[in-house]
């Protein structure tokens, strides 16, 4: 099959589609195939073209220059051209309105769920300043201060259950993670 038959996959009945993605797959494969082999030859030239120069002290070593477009832009678009753009899938009706009534109820339910969240941070500040503007005026002054100083260091982390004794995380640990 011709290559401009395969970029007009969505007129063709579901059988031919089917034929004619698989000729595109082939035809891509083959395609990659050969730009692979390509570039595993261009690297051994390379290789093989560096280990033989020398470099004498008087003259300054050529810099190579990265190539812009050229060969790989051409092979990128020839890719793009081979793959072309595979139809819309079809949707029913009743399918779109089901997904758009999905879609209403999470964003109803999220917002919902948003709007608590916020109530909660806002009645929590309100309740902070509420205490705060409880206390007397030189208590006021020290509770607006930043507590830098770093947490105590017998200050255990938070777990979901208590410690379990002999319990050990990790193989390597010591006697130290057994108490």
């Amino acid at each position: 099959m011709p290559i401009s038959r395969a970029l007009v996959v969505e007129r063709l009945p579901r059988a031919q589609a089917t034929l004619a993605r698989g000729d595109m797959a082939l035809l891509l494969r083959s395609v990659t195939s050969v730009a692979a082999k390509r570039a595993s030859a261009c690297a051994l030239a390379d290789a093989a073209a560096s280990a033989t120069s020398v470099r004498g002290f008087a003259s300054k070593k050529d810099k190579k220059k990265g190539k812009k477009g050229g060969d790989d832009a051409n092979f990128e678009q020839m890719l793009r051209a081979i793959k072309g753009q595979y139809p819309d899938a079809y949707v029913h009706q009743e399918e779109k309105q089901r997904h758009q009534e999905i879609g209403r109820r999470f964003n109803a339910m999220t917002s919902i769920e948003h709007n608590h969240f916020m109530r909660d941070v806002q009645t929590k500040i309100d309740l902070k300043w509420e205490a705060i503007n409880a206390l007397p005026a030189e208590l006021q002054a020290e509770a607006m201060e930043i507590d830098d100083a770093p947490v105590p260091e017998e200050r255990g982390i938070a777990t979901w259950t208590p410690p379990i004794p002999g319990f050990r995380r990790y193989t390597d640990e010591g006697e130290e993670a057994m108490n």
